[in-house]
């Protein structure tokens, strides 16, 4: 399964944040908004393994990270041995469930929550008033 990561100056995100299940083959490519990423380096983190691999297009994640846990993935782009510019992706909950295993954008997760807090609040303000 190929997943597409957005790189731009706010950072980097998935393209489509939806939960999916885990595949045999997981790769990331990359949009990118004027960033060359010919001399870049990514950097995988799932507990205690950690992965620092040359940025290929499409990348192919190691399956040593693609465990139950919260896989973190950092691009850094180097320009005369130094670090210009480095990207976090929102950490992603790896879960076994019953369909198998799932993979979630938490940052995504955590604005659905707020956005259903925030429907619930509008809802009881709206009871509220009705009520005086």
């Amino acid at each position: 399964m190929l997943k597409i990561i957005q790189l731009d100056r706010k950072g980097a995100r998935l393209v489509n944040r939806e939960p999916f299940l885990l595949p045999d083959k997981l790769q990331f490519d990359f949009d990118n908004i004027g960033y060359d990423l010919i001399s870049a380096f990514i950097t995988l983190k799932n507990g205690e393994k950690t992965e620092h691999c040359k940025l290929t297009r499409p990348f192919t994640v190691s399956d040593s990270v693609l465990f139950a846990g919260r896989l973190s993935v950092q691009i850094d782009i180097y320009s005369n041995g130094n670090i210009v510019k480095s990207f976090f992706l929102p950490p992603l909950e790896i879960v076994e469930t019953d369909k198998g295993v799932e993979v979630f954008d938490i940052l995504n997760e955590y604005e659905k929550k707020l956005q259903d807090q925030e429907q619930r609040i509008v809802a009881l303000e709206e009871k509220h008033k009705f009520l005086k």
